[in-house]
């Protein structure tokens, strides 16, 4: 099974609405009932939300799909009627289509003012869309953020058990190739060499936000630059007058506004990220390190950045230059990275402490152990020597990120950071499966979810079971077994949770589980013969348990001391 997903924004949603009338199946919902008009291609029900159902929390979407010539993917979307907005549910390639929709992502609407869409496409391309009219109605209302196709199903699990018993069940997680979230950090090298690269991210600026957002439709963006430390002299062992190193120059945006941008004596109206890169100028630098560990550093350290704490987050450098590490060619294989003195001196600068000495490591492991990508887009190569792209790659690869070298082929930079930040979010470094107790009964003592509900990966089905912990390369699929296990002592009554699969910070998918904790004594019966000869059946059984009505069509054992059709409470049956 496996999905992928995204809001359909601007462009995105445009083509995605001339397609619809363009397909060979129209399709009309209204009331609450499905209708599909087709001629030719798959078919195709939406099977779950029911139409004229009423939607909270995390639900089940499900459909079933036919053709003559096989079923290519099947893809789930939900239309707010209200805001005519697209969200994407997932695709999935595999019988029973299925995926899961989280409500309290979305606005709630009017009676039927929504839609669950099930498109089917077969393997020659034609496709089916169908829809059953719904309703989303949450007590804490959705912003409208945008939707996953990760997910964790069952999307939700009920269970009635008895305290002191357990039950296992299997479940799936699903990562999407990209997550529906993103924060891109982009830091640019404006050091003296550095101009051409202001001049692409200027002319590309606008064209690459929305590149990104149509494949990351929760992308947010912010802007930064760096040069060098100023020491106050020319040919000195760090950077020239006037240098900095580092400066933030528009904190995260989506971009989708303008705002009045200064420009030589008047103002124009720009994008922020555009107003941001009009001010930018190559300059300084004097020698050839840079401040690029003060800028990985304040990456994860800058007050004025404010990080969206559920989005995957990604740092994209635009430079030409290496980090001042002395011993920077220690902490990667031999040959890779050269020494770059002196080691950045972590010095204080405008409104920023010092922060004592910046090695190339040490700012690495804070970038990722704020799981934060970090990437290159190397330029200048011709100038700057072999060694620089080989070593940005080595950097980046600490932290999962990669190297692309500007001009190496014909792709504009849009196209180069676009294809990074696509190749870093399918790398997932680290997966949590966390529980929370939501609610539970009145006078319930305390809850500690992790003693109540495990997720174990299991490879096989006699493979043994172990915690999902990554790495993991997305689109990826983990076969679970989620145990429930109500402690002893636990109060009656109904107690919730949610499951949240967590990557690299981010949450990507969540499942609601109820447990109904009821004063049963067990949970499963198992039977067994402790005779081989016996036959199949019940060998002693008292007969009084058995309703008398029963009694007649039971065949007799004959060496039973009470025959059968007795009352009595002792005597045995065959069967």
């Amino acid at each position: 099974m496996g999905t992928t997903a995204a809001r359909l924004p601007g462009l995105s949603r445009r083509r995605h609405l001339l397609a619809s009338a363009l397909a060979v199946v129209i399709v009309i919902v209204a009331g609450g009932a499905q209708h599909a008009f087709a001629e030719g291609g798959p078919s195709v029900q939406v099977t779950a939300p029911a139409a004229g159902s009423t939607l909270s929390g995390v639900v089940s979407v499900a459909a079933t799909a036919t053709s003559d010539v096989g079923i290519n993917r099947v893809e789930f979307k939900y239309f707010d009627g209200a805001t005519h907005s697209f969200y994407d549910l997932g695709t999935d390639t595999t019988a029973p289509y299925t995926t899961c929709f989280d409500t309290t992502k979305v606005p709630n609407t009017a009676p039927l003012d929504a839609t669950v869409y099930a498109t089917a496409y077969d393997s020659t391309g034609q496709s089916t869309m169908v829809g059953n009219g719904v309703t989303v109605s949450n007590s804490i209302e959705g912003s409208g953020e945008p939707t996953s196709g990760d997910s964790l199903q069952p999307c939700n699990l009920s269970l009635r058990l008895g305290a002191g018993t357990s039950k296992t069940v299997p479940a799936t997680l699903h990562f999407d190739r990209l997550p529906a979230k993103a924060d891109i950090l982009l830091a640019i090298d404006t050091t003296a060499s550095m101009s051409a690269a202001i001049t692409d991210a200027k002319t590309d600026a606008d064209a690459l936000i929305s590149q990104i957002q149509d494949q990351i439709p929760g992308a947010r963006f912010a802007l930064a630059d760096f040069r060098d430390y100023d020491d106050g002299a020319v040919n000195n062992s760090l950077g020239a007058p006037g240098d900095y190193p580092w400066r933030l120059d528009t904190d995260f945006t989506d971009n989708s506004s303008t705002i009045p941008c200064s420009t030589g004596g008047g103002t124009t109206p720009l994008s922020p990220i555009a107003c941001g890169l009009s001010h930018l100028v190559a300059a300084g630098g004097d020698d050839l390190p840079e401040a690029y560990n003060r800028a990985f550093y304040q990456a994860y350290s800058d007050p004025g950045l404010h990080w969206d704490p559920g989005a995957s987050r990604f740092m994209i450098v635009l430079g030409d230059a290496l980090p001042h590490d002395a011993a920077l060619s220690s902490g990667f294989p031999a040959g890779v990275c050269p020494n770059t003195p002196p080691t950045d001196p972590g010095s204080a600068f405008g409104a920023y402490p010092a922060v004592g000495p910046l090695t190339t490591l040490s700012v690495l492991g804070g970038l990722r152990d704020s799981h934060t990508n970090l990437s290159f887009v190397t330029y200048n190569v011709g100038f700057i020597g072999a060694q620089v792209p080989g070593c940005q790659a080595a950097i980046a690869g600490f932290t999962g990120g990669s190297q692309v070298t500007h001009g190496s082929d014909t792709s504009a930079l849009r196209t180069q950071i676009t294809n990074l930040v696509n190749a870093a979010a399918s790398h997932i470094e680290h997966i949590d499966l966390n529980v929370t107790s939501t609610a539970r009964p009145a006078g319930a003592g305390e809850v500690v979810p992790a003693e109540w509900i495990s997720l174990k990966a299991c490879p096989s089905f006699e493979g043994e079971c172990a915690p999902v912990t990554g790495p993991a390369t997305a689109p990826a699929d983990f076969a679970l077994q989620e145990t429930v296990s109500p402690p002893q002592g636990a109060a009656l009554g109904s107690y919730r949770f949610r499951v949240t699969a967590v990557a690299d910070g981010s949450e990507r998918a969540t499942q609601e589980v109820l447990v109904t904790v009821t004063n049963q004594g067990v949970s499963a019966v198992t039977m067994s013969a402790d005779e081989t000869t016996i036959p199949a059946g019940l060998k002693n059984v008292p007969l009084g348990s058995i309703p008398a009505a029963r009694l007649a069509v039971l065949s007799p054992d004959p060496s039973s001391t009470g025959p059968a059709g007795s009352t009595g409470t002792a005597g045995s049956i065959l069967t």
